[in-house]
């Protein structure tokens, strides 16, 4: 069997907020890693 190269293409990204070093309560990802967010979107793409 022949393996044939497969594309998959969309488009998506996260959300992102201001940091706030001292208003950390207005910092909405400030609790959520880089990692953890491309994590959900790529659970997001794979889900459509």
């Amino acid at each position: 069997m022949e393996l044939k190269e497969v594309w998959m293409i969309d488009y998506a990204r996260t959300a992102f907020s201001r940091s706030r070093g001292k208003q950390p309560e207005r910092d909405v990802f400030g609790e959520i890693r880089g990692d953890e967010l491309l994590a959900r979107l790529l659970i997001k793409f794979f889900d459509e």
